[in-house]
């Protein structure tokens, strides 16, 4: 099993898709990697250290597809190995299944009011 699959499974488990199940079938469609660069960073507790797609895939894996968000930038655009404050970031999985289930007015109740018509122009006014 990938490591897609199993993220999928976890996301299953969690309830994330029974409301919208065309977001399951998204998700699955469109892999997660197609949204993250090759550089990214691990969160590593007072650090976060720099991991390439090229040079250590499977590091790369694990971060794009473990759970919370995945960092993409640091100390707000700092290149070094290691950075103390994320400043840029890719949503987590499970909330990015929520926030494609509330784009579904299927699965949502509608909470925007209409617009109202705009008042005809008084012919004498113009």
């Amino acid at each position: 099993m990938t490591a897609h699959e199993d993220a999928m499974r976890e996301l299953d488990a969690q309830g994330a898709f029974s409301r919208a199940p065309w977001v399951r079938e998204a998700m699955s469609a469109v892999r997660r990697e197609a949204f993250v660069p090759a550089v990214i960073r691990r969160d590593d507790g007072d650090v976060y250290t720099r991991v390439d797609r090229h040079t250590d895939p499977a590091g790369w894996a694990a971060v794009v597809h473990g759970r919370g968000p995945v960092v993409t930038r640091v100390d707000d655009g700092a290149n070094g190995a290691h950075g103390e404050v994320a400043t840029s970031s890719i949503s987590d999985r499970l909330a990015v299944a929520s926030f494609l289930t509330a784009l579904d007015n299927r699965t949502t109740t509608p909470r925007h009011r209409r617009p109202r018509p705009l008042p005809e122009a008084d012919p004498e006014e113009s």
